[in-house]
């Protein structure tokens, strides 16, 4: 018989800091060491392994382990509602990173790795929170309404006129639909998040026009249009929320 996942939780001085890691042990062949988008160090070992021999591996690994760490802090920390917007500080926007540009010239637009932030009084972080809502709110409505042409052949005719779209700043869901109304409403923040996701989210809200419940009979239908849907929603829910606003 197979044996089982085991895990623990133990911790490690690493470069003068305590660090607390999650140990899987697993059917596999080598350690293998990630850090979560939550800033959590995870190893997986094999059961034959000592703790000696994984924590070993871990101090070779210790610049490059503190530095993700710190790395990942620093995106969480970016992530929050009092984010101030400052020139310079990094945003996200599909999935990535982009160094923000104020000025009060021209229009709001990405370039290269920069993201141009027009506005009036540019020294008011409320003014500067505001302009990037309007600008990820106008990217995310463009990109989803090209996505939705794109997605409604998946469902033939029976879906037959393209459903509504809406845009709110949701907490607790990415997506919702009202099957009687044909209005779809994704939630705002998506705008941060690759654009992989945010199609996953899209076929899920267009087959609720088919299945208003998340009955097996959805599922089957989500699956025959989206069958990697599983992983891309996993992977959503694992990213660390987004709260620019």
């Amino acid at each position: 018989m197979a044996k089982k996942v085991k895990k623990t939780v133990r911790s490690i001085s690493l470069g003068g800091r305590n660090i607390s890691y999650e140990c899987t042990r697993k059917k596999v062949k080598n350690i293998n060491l990630r850090v979560r988008a939550d800033g959590k160090l995870c190893v997986s070992a094999p059961f034959f392994v000592s703790v000696k021999e994984i924590e070993r591996v871990l101090k070779m690994k210790e610049t490059f382990i503190l530095r993700a760490i710190d790395r990942m802090s620093e995106r969480k920390k970016q992530s929050g509602a009092d984010f101030s917007f400052e020139d310079g500080s990094c945003v996200f926007l599909f999935g990535k990173e982009y160094f923000l540009h104020i000025t009060n010239e021209g229009r709001s637009h990405t370039d290269g790795d920069r993201l141009i932030l027009s506005l009036k009084k540019t020294e008011e972080a409320k003014n500067r929170k505001e302009a990037f809502k309007r600008f990820a709110e106008k990217e995310l409505r463009a990109y989803a309404l090209e996505a939705f042409e794109r997605i409604l052949p998946f469902f033939d005719s029976e879906v037959s006129s393209m459903p509504a779209l809406k845009l709110y700043t949701m907490r607790a869901r990415w997506g919702s639909c009202r099957p009687k109304t044909a209005v779809i409403t994704l939630n705002t923040r998506l705008a941060f998040y690759p654009k992989e996701y945010i199609d996953y989210v899209i076929f899920h809200e267009f087959t609720h026009l088919l299945h208003a419940d998340h009955s097996k009979a959805f599922y089957r239908a989500l699956a025959l249009r989206l069958p990697d849907w599983e992983s891309k929603r996993k992977a959503l829910n694992a990213a660390p929320m987004m709260e620019y606003f």
